[in-house]
């Protein structure tokens, strides 16, 4: 991308699973935002899981992809970045140890109070990880000295948008286009559709994450990013 093809105004980087997210949300935000870039980071994974991601690193790692999406962009420099938004599915992480059932037919299966595998060390790891490292971003605030919050789908984001939990890859992406066809012309709405499928938090962004660590919320259909549009619009508002 060459510097005279880049739209200087001031970026708002999300940081993504895969692509799907991008499908799906990029309209969306670029409606909501109009007065900001809108640029994306797809990490192919879940870096808050990774076996590799600690409390202590999470911070680093995060920075790792800004540094990557700009050396991947030439046209942008550090300074154009507003935010970093990190987009991110709970996958059960907060549950107890005794919500995660062995089942010897399935890898995994996410239910609404429980969650089935026929590796259950695993996820036990994987939750005690990744629920550490989420508790950790969640207090952040800045990377770096770029303002950085996290945002959550449970119990990931087909299950918030769809209300379908176990989705294979296919099907993800099949449900992305439908979903980004269906709001095309109407993607100012998207909070109003979040609020009708009764799956927004009612509650501030700290809250919202003390909330997302109770009992089996992080397996319940809810999501905190109407917090993001709520706050940004206010701030649009008071400029």
């Amino acid at each position: 991308m060459r510097a005279n093809q880049i739209n200087y105004k001031r970026v708002l980087l999300f940081i993504v699973e895969g692509a799907t997210e991008k499908i799906t949300l990029e309209n969306v935000f670029k409606k909501n935002f109009a007065d900001k870039k809108i640029c994306f980071k797809i990490v192919g994974g879940d870096i808050t899981a990774e076996d590799s991601t600690t409390e202590e690193n999470a911070e680093s790692k995060i920075y790792a992809c800004v540094r990557d999406f700009l050396s991947r962009n030439g046209g942008f420099k550090r300074s154009d970045i507003t935010e970093i938004i990190h987009l991110t599915d709970l996958d059960g992480a907060f549950v107890s140890d005794k919500r995660i059932v062995f089942n010897g037919g399935v890898d995994l299966a996410y239910e609404e109070r429980f969650i089935e595998s026929n590796k259950t060390y695993k996820i036990i790891e994987r939750n005690k990880r990744k629920s550490a490292v989420l508790s950790r971003l969640s207090t952040l605030g800045h990377i770096r000295g770029i303002s950085y919050s996290v945002y959550y789908f449970s119990s990931n984001i087909e299950h918030v948008l769809y209300g379908k939990k176990d989705c294979g890859g296919a099907e993800k992406e099949s449900l992305a286009y439908e979903f980004a066809k269906d709001f095309t012309g109407r993607e100012t709405t998207f909070c109003d559709f979040l609020t009708g499928q009764g799956v927004a938090v009612d509650l501030d962004y700290a809250r919202s994450w003390e909330a997302a660590g109770q009992g089996v919320a992080s397996l319940k259909r809810r999501t905190n990013i109407n917090l993001l549009f709520d706050r940004i619009n206010r701030r649009k508002d008071n400029d």
